[in-house]
């Protein structure tokens, strides 16, 4: 648990990693189903236990947005920035059936099929690249065409943008 956390956080943060919260990027596929394994063995529920097989078919984004809440937040910088800490629901858990697994699994493979369907449009955008230094960062603004597939800018030099970066706007779509 150790290498989690650095000098820099606030002692409740620390407190917080050592009583199992997380930021969202801490939550590993292996840390999210060996905390689920711990639960159902402390609660003896047998029947959920073989409901692991299933939920290791399950892709890590969703087990997050499934089973995990935003359990509180804490500062975690020399600058105090603010992170939102999650924890395992266990309503959530108690509730699981293989029904449910199962239409997580189905939504999955439906996503990544339409994902790889989703080919994108030509886009005329405006964006904001940066450079110089921290102390004196420059912006400058590009105007190029690329192509806008799901939440990216692909620009012709191979690059990409997100299309929800400051200062980021589509003028035309091609």
């Amino acid at each position: 648990m150790s290498g989690y956390y650095n000098y820099s956080m606030s002692n409740n943060a620390v407190s917080a990693y050592e009583s199992g919260e997380k930021p969202l990027s801490k939550w590993l596929k292996k840390d999210l189903l060996d905390e689920i394994i711990d639960y159902y063995v402390e609660t003896d529920n047998q029947q959920n236990l073989l409901l692991l097989p299933y939920l290791a078919k399950v892709k890590v984004s969703t087990l997050k947005s499934k089973l995990l809440f935003n359990s509180s937040w804490h500062h975690t910088s020399n600058y105090y920035n603010k992170t939102e800490f999650y924890s395992l629901d266990t309503d959530k858990l108690d509730e699981l059936t293989d029904t449910i697994v199962l239409n997580w699994i189905e939504q999955d493979k439906a996503n990544r099929k339409n994902k790889k369907k989703d080919t994108g449009y030509p886009a005329k955008c405006k964006f904001l690249e940066w450079s110089g230094t921290r102390k004196h960062p420059k912006a400058t603004e590009h105007i190029e065409i690329g192509i806008i597939r799901g939440e990216s800018f692909y620009r012709n030099n191979g690059k990409r943008k997100s299309i929800y970066a400051n200062g980021f706007k589509i003028l035309e779509r091609l």
